[in-house]
């Protein structure tokens, strides 16, 4: 192997273990320590705000494109070609929204499935936090 070939290696382990969350997916809580999943859980609420926003002005984005669809139909009915041109914006707010929800899949994995890797998170979290109510193990 030369050294671009180990180069890119390194850099596609890198970045593969910078996803935390595919990493949580690949190996069971129990082998982090409580104070690396709780940073993850902290991290896993500021993205998920993140997404929450996001797909919120999408969802906007896709109630007004037949707004824009309206605004150029009467302009064209009056002949008042400024609002005309409002008719273009409808299948660009649409293809706007459509390739948004398709990133925010590709990054996320939707947003029930990422939803369930916090739930998972902050399951292990109250876990470890009151070991006796979920150790059944034990002898009274």
């Amino acid at each position: 192997m030369n050294d671009k070939q180990i180069d890119r290696l390194l850099n596609r382990l890198e970045n593969e273990c910078n996803n935390e969350l595919q990493l949580i997916e690949s190996f069971d809580l129990c082998y982090f320590e409580t104070d690396y999943l709780e940073e993850i859980y902290a991290n896993w609420k500021a993205r998920r705000k993140i997404l929450v926003t996001e797909y919120n002005r999408l969802l906007l984005l896709a109630a007004l494109s037949p707004i824009w669809l309206i605004i150029g139909l009467i302009g064209t009915y009056f002949h008042i070609t400024v609002l005309s041109y409002f008719t273009y914006f409808f299948p660009i707010s649409l293809a706007i929204f459509i390739y948004g929800m398709f990133r925010s899949y590709q990054e996320f994995g939707g947003l029930k499935h990422y939803d369930s890797l916090g739930d998972s998170v902050r399951q292990e979290l109250i876990r470890r936090r009151d070991p006796l109510q979920y150790n059944y193990n034990y002898e009274v």
